[in-house]
């Protein structure tokens, strides 16, 4: 089974207040399409990604991230949920509706 393997130079920063925040930006990234499994970043074939690429990684970021989707899913269940009520009761109104004329 092939293998991606990928490499690339990375500059780190960290918060020093209670915070916790880690902030770290990739550059130079490279991959290497193999079927070994193996770890190493010398060898042939190691291939540049195109363009002055760099990779932003912010756990803060990505915890918010995780955060909001958990929200969104929350939000769309409970549009479904009002949805399926509002469905619901236009169908008693109509049942009481039709009920009435045949009265």
């Amino acid at each position: 089974m092939p293998v991606i393997r990928v490499r690339y130079v990375r500059r780190a920063f960290e918060s020093r207040s209670a915070d916790d925040v880690r902030v770290t930006f990739d550059r130079r990234l490279s991959f290497n399409v193999t079927r070994e499994e193996e770890v190493g970043l010398n060898g042939l074939g190691w291939q540049p990604l195109r363009g002055d690429l760099v990779v932003l990684e912010d756990d803060l970021v990505q915890a918010s991230l995780a955060t909001a989707a958990a929200e969104a899913s929350r939000l769309r269940a409970e549009l479904a949920a009002a949805e399926g009520r509002i469905v619901v009761e236009s169908a008693v109104q109509e049942a009481e509706h039709l009920a009435e004329a045949r009265r």
